[in-house]
């Protein structure tokens, strides 16, 4: 899916965003995100990514025993990083 929109609660904080891109292939999520600033910021990346993963969780759309793997593209500077993504616990 491209461009999906998400909204959940935790706590009393409302948590809202957009993830650029996800799908399922072999029994595994994937995420990714399109990043045009600094890859030196990959970090950041991941941490706004583990949010999409419990929003995709949260939706019922992955499972609590399914991998979620996180891909943070920087097509500028030719660099991708990938991490999977904190589990569902």
């Amino acid at each position: 899916r491209v461009e999906w929109s998400f909204a959940f609660k935790e706590g009393s904080r409302l948590i809202e965003g957009q993830v650029d891109l996800w799908g399922k292939q072999d029994g595994k999520a994937w995420i990714v995100d399109y990043k045009t600033g600094s890859a030196e910021m990959y970090e950041k990346a991941f941490a706004q990514m583990s949010l999409y993963s419990l929003a995709l969780r949260r939706a019922g759309l992955v499972g609590g025993d399914e991998e979620i793997h996180l891909v943070a593209v920087y097509p500028f500077s030719e660099k991708i990083f990938t991490r999977k993504a904190p589990s569902a616990a």
